[in-house]
């Protein structure tokens, strides 16, 4: 159906516009309400069918109804006629297919005249009461008959406080006869009462439009003014408004103004006029008496010259033009001047005068009165500070700026006074300063922090005794003993002060205490005039008098408008404490409930707001002032505003405190949850009178719960709740992939029983700490697990004893303790492996010696000598502990080694058929070689590890068995030890069948000279020494040995880059004799002699020295060439490497040969390796050496060991 048939249609008013207003369908049912036809409105405007003076509204009204999306309401409206007409208005926009804005449809519908007569008069009279209720004047309303029909709250309240004693009901209350009440009134008041019911029955009859008087009223706690106003009702039975407004402030004021004015006259009683006279002609003026005494000149010499030298020359200029216009135009004048008298003074003074002529008309003189007004100006001056003091005060200006003002305002009334204004400071139990302009810097920091004490001062006195103290000499009074020096040092010889003293209204301090101290100097000793006190004092009516009573000797009565200086510091210093305590309350009590992490509210019972705190505002995105007033439907989306009041509901069915649990989406879009508390709010009497809300966000915490469930479910670490009485209450999941037990199994048992029987009397000890609130940190103990093994658990452990619970949290330690006694194990080696190779090194020296000499005396005796059997028996002997020192050497890896790169395989396969011949028939020899990388180690020394592997097999064996050696590749190898680097290893097992080996003995086989055999079955250095040469080859090894099941080494080799090489023996031949110079250094005799005896019968010339620095000095002083220095590596005082660079440096083209049974110098081995040097090993053979010797000289050989 087309839109306007539509229209049409509708038994109400439609009207359509479009978007600019203009009415494009108006139906028949909107020409009955209104009037005006279709034909009258399409095409028109539609404001213009409401009177002029409304259509700017109109049409603002319908813009911002058509921009809001619409608007539903009741609306007073305009019909042709010019009645008006309230309807229910509902205006909707209309959109097309895009939703773009097309029109307005307005449809009104004729509200029944008595409910809208009521409803406007309802809200008419709400409207009335508000406001009434809202003024602070006692207003009643009056019938006709003058009884009391309505009061507002300020009535009820004024009646209630002065209510007669024990009386329930005031005697103004509603229905009271309040004109006969008036009439009714006896004693001092009654006139005043009378007058009151004559003026209110006046304006009852029609006989005054209005009444107002103003008279006294005396409460119970004080003095009050009130003005009446009567009012008549323009309602139809008629009746009055009685008013009663607080005028006390006022007529205060206008008291306070009478009594300045009465103070401005007595000064001008009191003030003295002078008449003077100037001849024209003559240039000569005449002074009467007191005019000498105004100007302060005793003697005058008449002369105008002199008169106009004693004016200010700021005010000569306005004087002299005034003076010549008057005179010129015949006229009197009058002004304001200032003088500067002989001694200095500045005085003002008023001057009225007249230009006397003679007949012609000609000026011949100038008569004159003057007066003093001096006083007046100050006082005028004074009055405007005093007020704009009391301004400051009243704004709430700042403490010190007030008693700034103060200072300077006595200081310019008492000419040469120096003022200060101290505070208390209540805590310090001392006075700090508040204001001393004209005092000196450093004084006012020395007085700063007086104590206010029996003897300090005048001020610190004067607080402390609560009265007023006058030192007239500060250079000898005692109270000034502790300031005399600062005071006099600043020239100030006397003073008063004044206590400004509570009164009593501000928290923390009593009526009485003192809060400060006024004080007054002079530079000059002596007392002070009364007019000082009193304006010290504030003594108002003491200065009055003493200037009406001529007591104010040499004092000025204008100064009685500068009094009451310590009672305005008083009012002021109160009134910042008044402030600051009131702040301070306000700003606890905000910053309380604003700091609360809580949002907290307080509503009315019908839900209107009336305080939300600082959270509420962030969490629901809405400013604390917009809830004020407004219900939560007002604010909120409407999930949150229906929860707000099922809360409301809820809370006001129980009657008691509500808690709840919500999960929401707030305003922002964030889901929150709370933990709600609502309760009601209660009067003393239990009334409720509000609801109060306490809403916790709980967000984080409810994240953080879920976030500790996945923690506890996921940390790879056991975690633990345990009871005091010995159960598991809670475990996580770690310690079922741990252990091997079920959660189930866990919490069913006595912890205890998980425990390593060692382990369970300290576990215990620990728990019963922990019961005693004792954390604990990294205890460690063993727990079985369901296969039987035992693992090692460290544990950081809590304990709530009022929960009676623990709180452990546990980490596996077990791989750590492993590797633990790994390093233990490697330190313990290391330590005895320095032992033996100390041992070794002395051992070589004497064997080099034994067989050097042995070898001699083989060489030198014949076939047939029977001594040649003993020689050859020492020699062979020797040759065995050289054997031995080698694996000490080995073992402790400080033997002299050629690392090559190598293939294990080769190695395995060239020892196997010396180790068959070892092991012998009864053990099988079996090897498994897989394929492995090249490796770097010393070939000898692997052939030396599988040889005392497979003897210690063989004894391991004694029915025979299986030997086997396999080799593989191990890329990651768990359980490194210490020191280690990760990478790629070649690992080779050597296992065997025997009868294995116990733990106990596990720990020290690798021990030099521990063994289980019998005497002389052994010498403890065979695993010693494979261990040397497996760690020196930066490998490791490591024993496994079950019970009864053989034992395996496994040997882990770092893979090396590179292709395997095989060592070359080099053919030994005899070494030619020489003829060279050979230093020889060496710090063991007998190895020096030796070495010299075999190298001078191969024929060379030998040079001695016993200690490096000695070998330095040979070589200095021998005049021929060196060829070579064979030196130790180890000398006391010079070692070896330093000893052949300095030999080096000064015979450059000398060779070096070092000789030592071991080395740890890295700088050696480093040089043998770049073949600079040769090398040669202790104990050597004189052939040996003759021979190493020849070929470091000839530069023929390898210059690595020998």
């Amino acid at each position: 159906m087309p839109l306007a048939q539509l229209m049409q249609a509708l038994p109400d008013a439609a009207i359509l516009t479009d978007p600019g207003g203009v009415v494009r369908e108006w139906n028949e049912a909107a020409t009955r309400l209104f009037g005006w036809t279709a034909e009258d409105m399409v095409g028109r405007p539609l404001v213009e069918r409401f009177p002029p003076a409304a259509r700017a509204q109109a049409s603002e009204h319908l813009r911002q109804y058509a921009a809001a999306g619409g608007w539903d309401g009741e609306f007073e409206d305009y019909r042709k006629d010019g009645s008006r007409v309230w309807t229910e208005l509902h205006i909707h926009p209309v959109r097309d297919t895009p939703g773009t804005v097309t029109g307005v449809l307005g449809v009104s519908r004729q509200l029944p005249t008595g409910r809208t007569a009521a409803v406007e008069r309802e809200r008419h009279e709400r409207y009335a009461a508000d406001i009434l209720n809202s003024m602070s004047a006692h207003i009643a309303v009056l019938g006709p008959d003058g009884r009391i029909r309505e009061v507002n709250r300020a009535w009820t309240r004024f009646a209630a406080e002065n209510a007669p004693g024990g009386s329930t009901s005031p005697p103004t209350d509603l229905g009271v006869d309040y004109v006969g009440l008036c009439r009714g009134c006896t004693g001092e008041k009654s006139d005043e009462a009378g007058a009151a019911a004559d003026g209110i029955e006046d304006v009852l009859r029609g006989r005054r439009s209005y009444f107002v008087m103003e008279y006294p009223c005396d409460s119970p706690t004080e003095a009050r003014w009130f003005a009446m106003t009567v009012t008549p009702l323009s309602t139809r039975d008629g009746g009055a408004v009685v008013a009663h407004y607080d005028i006390t402030a006022r007529k205060a004021a206008e008291l306070a103004v009478a009594s300045q004015s009465r103070r401005m006259e007595l000064a001008l009683a009191a003030g003295h006029m002078g008449v003077w006279t100037l001849d024209l002609a003559r240039g000569r003026i005449d002074w009467s008496a007191e005019v000498h005494n105004i100007v302060g000149v005793d003697e005058f010499d008449g002369r105008l010259e002199s008169w106009i030298r004693l004016v200010h020359p700021d005010d000569l200029g306005g004087m002299q033009a005034q003076f010549n216009e008057a005179l010129e135009r015949r006229m009197p004048f009058t002004g304001e001047f200032r003088i500067v008298q002989p001694a200095g003074d500045i005085r003002w003074l008023a001057n009225v005068a007249h230009i006397e002529c003679d007949r012609s008309g000609r000026a011949v003189s100038v008569v004159g009165t003057v007066q003093d007004i001096t006083a007046r100006k100050r006082s005028e001056w004074a009055l405007t500070a005093y007020n704009q003091i009391l301004e400051l005060i009243a704004a709430g200006a700042d403490l010190h700026k007030i008693l700034d003002e103060v200072v300077r305002l006595v200081e310019e009334q008492l000419s040469g006074s120096l003022c200060s204004i101290l505070i208390l400071d209540k805590e310090a139990r001392c006075l700090r300063v508040g204001a001393g302009r004209s005092l000196p810097p450093e004084y006012n920091r020395a007085v700063d922090g007086v104590p206010v004490a029996a003897k300090s001062g005048s001020c610190g006195t004067a607080a402390f005794r609560r009265q007023t103290v006058t030192v007239t000499d500060i250079a000898t009074d005692p109270l000034w003993d502790d300031y005399r020096e600062s005071a006099l040092r600043h020239g100030l010889r006397s003073c008063v002060s004044v206590p400004i003293l509570s009164s009593g209204n501000v928290p923390g301090f009593e009526k009485g205490e003192a809060i400060g101290t006024f004080a007054l100097y002079n530079r000059t000793p002596g007392d002070f005039d009364r007019l000082t006190y009193a304006i010290l004092s504030g003594a108002e009516e003491l200065v009055r008098r003493a200037v009406q009573a001529g007591q104010g000797a040499g004092t000025e009565p204008e100064s009685a408008r500068v009094i009451e200086a310590a009672h305005l510091a008083g009012v002021a210093i109160e009134r910042d404490q008044v402030g600051h305590a009131v702040r301070e309350s306000e700003e606890r009590f905000r910053a309380v409930i604003d700091s609360a992490p809580a949002a907290i509210y307080v509503k009315t019972l019908d839900g209107r707001h009336q305080f939300v705190n600082r959270t509420t505002a962030e969490m629901f995105g809405a400013p604390a002032a917009d809830w004020v007033g407004r219900r939560s439907r007002e604010l909120l989306p409407p999930h949150l505003a229906d929860l707000c009041e099922a809360s409301d509901r809820a809370v006001r069915a129980a009657e008691g405190p509500v808690h709840e649990r919500h999960t929401s989406r707030l305003p922002d879009g964030r889901e929150v949850t709370v933990l709600a508390t609502h309760l009601l709010l209660r009067h003393a009497g239990g009334e409720p009178y509000g609801i109060c809300g306490i809403l916790r966000d709980i967000t984080a915490l409810v994240a953080a719960q879920r976030e500790f469930e996945r923690l506890w479910l996921n940390a790879p670490e056991p975690l633990c709740v345990a009871g005091f009485d010995g159960y598991f209450k809670r475990v996580n999941p770690a310690w079922t992939r741990l252990l091997g037990w079920s959660e189930e199994e866990l919490l069913a048992r006595p912890c205890a029983e998980f425990i390593h029987p060692d382990d369970r009397v300290r576990t215990a000890e620990a728990g019963r700490a922990a019961a005693a609130g004792q954390p604990a940190h990294r205890f460690v103990n063993r727990y079985r697990c369901a296969d039987g093994t035992y693992r090692w658990f460290s544990w950081d452990a809590i304990s709530l004893p009022t929960e009676e619970r623990v709180y452990g949290f546990v980490r596996d330690v077990t791989d750590e303790r492993q590797l633990e006694e790994q390093f233990r194990q490697a330190q313990k080696m290391e330590a005895v492996g320095q032992l033996a190779s100390g041992v070794a090194h002395d051992f070589n020296n004497l064997l080099t010696v034994i067989i050097g000499y042995t070898e001699i005396m083989l060489g030198g005796s014949a076939p047939a000598d029977p001594k040649r059997d003993h020689l050859t028996q020492v020699l062979q002997a020797g040759q065995r502990a050289t054997e031995l020192t080698s694996q000490l050497l080995a073992f402790s890896r400080k033997a002299i080694i050629e690392p090559m790169v190598l293939n294990v395989n080769h190695v395995v396969e060239s020892s196997a058929r010396m180790l068959r011949r070892l092991i012998g028939e009864d053990v099988n020899l079996d090897t498994r070689l897989g394929d492995v990388p090249p490796v770097k180690i010393d070939p000898g020394q692997l052939e030396q590890v599988f040889m005392n592997l497979a003897v210690n097999a063989r004894d391991a064996m004694p029915a025979g068995g299986r030997l086997s050696i396999t080799t593989e590749v191990a890329d990651r190898p768990d359980r490194l030890p210490t020191g280690i680097p990760p990478g790629a290893y070649v690992r080779v097992s050597v296992a065997d069948t025997g009868s294995g080996i116990p733990p106990e003995v596990q720990a020290r086989i690798f021990e030099p000279f521990f063994t289980t055999k019998g005497p002389g079955k052994g010498t403890g250095l065979g695993l010693a020494t494979v261990y040397g040469i497996v760690r020196q080859a930066g490998g490791v090894i490591v024993v496994e040995s079950p019970p009864g099941a053989g034992t395996t080494f496994r040997i882990l080799l770092p893979v090396v880059p590179g292709s395997p090489t095989r060592a070359q023996s080099a053919a030994i031949s005899v070494a030619p004799r020489g003829t060279e110079t050979v230093l020889i250094a060496e710090d063991e005799d007998g190895v020096r002699n030796l070495a010299s005896a075999v190298l001078e019968n191969q024929g060379y010339k030998v040079l001695l020295a016993r200690t490096g620095a000695e070998a330095v000095k040979v070589a200095d002083e021998h005049p021929g060439p060196i060829d070579l220095l064979l030196t130790d590596v180890v000398m006391p005082d010079l070692g070896g490497r330093a000893l052949a660079e300095v030999v080096r440096g000064r015979r450059p083209g000398v060779r070096v040969m070092y000789m030592s049974g071991y080395t740890d110098d890295a700088v050696i081995r480093s040089g043998v390796e770049a073949a600079r040097d040769w090398f040669i090993q202790k104990p050597y053979t004189p052939l040996s050496l003759a021979r190493r010797v020849r070929e470091a000289l000839d530069g023929s050989a390898d210059p690595r060991p020998s």
